[in-house]
């Protein structure tokens, strides 16, 4: 699945740490899919993913990284933890 212009396709988690919030979100990309994480407004890191179980080891691996920093509630987007990818073209 690849795409002509970026697409926000849907959150993969969310975390908090006192008044922060931190967010990853799976965008589209013309190579596959771009994960991107915010803190609040600012964009903090992002990556391509060409498949999906990039996707899911890159955002899984970048929660587990928070999360040893201290940040918590990690709460999974509406598909259970993965970001779902089959749905992007009937947005």
């Amino acid at each position: 699945m690849f795409f002509d212009k970026p697409e926000r396709i849907s959150p993969a988690w969310t975390m908090t740490k006192g008044d922060k919030t931190a967010e990853c979100v799976v965008w589209s990309h013309q190579f596959g899919f771009e994960l991107r994480l915010t803190i609040g407004a600012e964009l903090v890191q992002s990556q391509v993913c060409r498949s999906q179980e990039q996707l899911i080891e890159t955002h899984e691996r970048w929660r587990a990284e928070l999360e040893a920093k201290g940040w918590e509630g990690a709460s999974p987007d509406r598909y259970g933890g993965h970001p779902k990818t089959s749905d992007a073209s009937s947005s």
